[in-house]
């Protein structure tokens, strides 16, 4: 294949807000309806399976009355990181969009490729074009809405990261975790370090459905600054279930260690049958 820079339309633009600000214009479908396209255009969106693998199908509506349905696949997604696509219908490219931090700012670098160097160059004016108006559209929605109101308790760290695991894009869960994030499994004696590579054992960890939690309590960690806190969630896919007693350590408004302990249920002793109750 013919190198990439051959054959895509590169840019850059730099917005004077946070990398979380910007992928959460790129994470909702209402807000990327606002902005997704060329000026003058505007969005239905009909399908937004917001995971790496999962299905985006939208028509754009052009100034000039024509509608033009589109169909792509969301291949790499990374929290405040990257946004990619693999667009399937038409025209067929990958764009990929990575936020870095700089100056204070967030550093837009955007990069729609084709398959060939000969398929691009055909399109090459107007993609220019079409993409630095989509880029200005971007500026304006994240102007629109602002930075996103800034979790300020321990508490409220967690609970977005149970709210994004959730989700069952374990990608977004990195948004609450340091960079020198560690998990610990005492019970197995296992050690996961970095959200990179608990995102990969999230996403690889084999399951018969979605995940659904159940949060039963959280401890800890309701006043502002660094601090500890408790919780105890069960988890099922809709064949294998268990219960986590998590042990969270928070500061700076991130997630720096987790402890996680996995309780297995047993039969209760006859020997103390007439002092106790059974639980529901």
């Amino acid at each position: 294949m013919e190198p990439i820079e051959t054959r895509s339309d590169i840019r850059h633009r730099w917005i004077p807000a946070t990398p979380e600000a910007v992928y959460a214009a790129c994470a909702d479908p209402a807000r990327i309806a606002h902005w997704w396209g060329p000026a003058g255009f505007t969005n239905t969106i009909h399908t937004f399976d917001f995971r790496p693998g999962g299905e985006w199908k939208l028509t754009m509506h052009g100034p000039d009355g024509k509608d033009f349905p589109n169909e792509s696949r969301f291949t790499r997604l990374e929290a405040a990181r990257v946004f990619e696509i693999e667009h399937l219908n038409g025209h067929h490219f990958v764009l990929t969009l990575t936020f870095t931090p700089v100056d204070g700012g967030t550093r837009v670098d955007w990069r729609q490729a084709f398959d060939t160097a000969a398929h691009y160059q055909g399109l090459a004016t107007f993609v220019a074009q079409a993409n630095e108006q989509n880029l200005d559209r971007l500026q304006e929605e994240v102007a629109r809405i602002g930075a996103p109101a800034p979790v300020r308790t321990p508490a409220e760290v967690v609970r977005e990261f149970w709210r994004l695991m959730a989700t069952n894009d374990f990608a977004a869960v990195q948004a609450v975790l340091a960079p020198g994030f560690v998990l610990e499994w005492p019970q197995s004696r296992e050690r996961i370090r970095g959200p990179e590579r608990f995102v990969r054992m999230n996403a690889e960890y084999p399951a018969h459905g979605r995940w659904v939690f159940t949060h039963h309590r959280l401890v800890g960690g309701e006043s502002a600054g660094d601090g500890e806190v408790v919780t105890d969630v069960s988890v099922t896919d809709g064949v294998q279930s268990g219960r986590a007693i998590s042990f969270f350590t928070v500061q700076g408004g991130r997630i720096v260690r987790l402890v996680e302990f996995w309780p297995e249920p047993y039969e209760p002793s006859p020997a103390r049958a007439h002092l106790v109750e059974r639980m529901a």
